[in-house]
């Protein structure tokens, strides 16, 4: 199976999504629910192959014809109006193993997405090609992250344990991190340190203009952000480990995360906290020609750090690399 990642990618994959170790395990083939437009030519010729495609909603009734007399979907429970909304609402929570939306719109994305967090409709859901969804639009979705106590729960993996407790997605919550266009610079300097092999993290803030945009959990936010940054900068990793912590006493409230991301040869340390008087923000990575160390502080808007960044970043790697050499 490609291991390419899915549900943090805002470009259109050419390859199939990795399946549940769970449902890879079952003697049937899981059943889905699949929601396309043109995108399903692409989809459907793959999802056959895996998986039972019990429903099917496509508005395009010669389309949705071809994909039923081309495939053998006869026994696939298909749409008889155009209304998706009332669609979704007769269809059984648990008659599927996921929702599928293999859609080319924003619009109808965010549509669905709508329905099923007001609803708390509980699917997984899987996207061919994610929505790009500003801060603004989190205006309809904060509820979805409220719904989390992170002062109290203990988090495994912070992706499949929210999944697991709330069914629902959050894709569009690292999308302000990836905007940012520093860590493609970022990205690009990683080149520069040849093989890497660990990373450290230390946040009390995330260094953007609408870090919180009046979110209340937000020290899941920034953990999604920052694992979002990870998986931005280097490969799919193997697992994500977290646990919350809690501290309080009369003069000062902190909330804190620590946890490590593990790879095949890499692993990443981060720590964050929120109710910190101190704004720090630190990444370093070590490879095998040196070390890149990104820093923000309070005073440093994201513009000026980006610039720092583009440039500190590649000559501190190159320095790095002729010391390794000369030693």
């Amino acid at each position: 199976m490609n291991r390419r990642q899915y549900c943090w990618s805002c470009e259109l994959l050419a390859c199939p999504p990795s399946i549940p170790i769970s449902l890879k395990m079952s003697s049937n083939k899981p059943s889905i629910c699949l929601i396309c437009d043109k995108e399903g030519l692409i989809w459907v010729p793959i999802l056959v192959e895996k998986w039972k495609i019990k429903y099917l909603f496509c508005s395009d009734e010669k389309l949705k014809n071809y994909f039923v007399d081309t495939f053998g979907l006869y026994g696939t429970n298909t749409n008889t109006s155009n209304n998706v909304l009332k669609y979704l609402e007769e269809l059984n929570d648990g008659s599927i193993d996921l929702l599928f939306l293999a859609l080319s719109t924003n619009k109808f994305h965010e549509l669905i997405l709508e329905y099923v967090i007001n609803k708390k409709r509980f699917f997984y859901i899987f996207s061919s090609n994610l929505p790009t969804m500003n801060v603004q639009k989190l205006e309809k979705f904060r509820t979805l992250l409220n719904n989390f106590n992170a002062n109290t729960d203990i988090i495994y993996d912070v992706k499949k344990e929210f999944k697991d407790m709330n069914k629902q997605f959050y894709w569009n919550i690292f999308n302000p991190l990836l905007n940012e266009r520093v860590f493609y610079s970022l990205k690009n300097a990683l080149n520069e340190l040849g093989h890497t092999y660990a990373v450290q993290i230390e946040s009390t803030f995330i260094p953007f203009s609408l870090e919180n945009a009046g979110i209340e959990n937000i020290l899941f936010y920034r953990a999604i952000l920052i694992i979002s940054l990870i998986q931005f900068l280097f490969e799919e990793p193997k697992t994500v480990l977290a646990k919350c912590y809690y501290i309080k006493n009369e003069q000062v409230t902190i909330n804190c995360l620590s946890g490590n991301v593990l790879f095949d040869s890499l692993n990443c340390y981060f720590n964050l906290s929120v109710h910190n008087i101190s704004k720090i923000f630190s990444l370093k990575v070590y490879g095998e020609n040196g070390f890149i160390d990104v820093s923000y502080d309070k005073e440093h808007s994201c513009k000026f750090a980006r610039d720092v960044i583009s440039v500190f970043a590649t000559k501190c790697a190159r320095v790095c690399a002729l010391e390794c050499q000369s030693a």
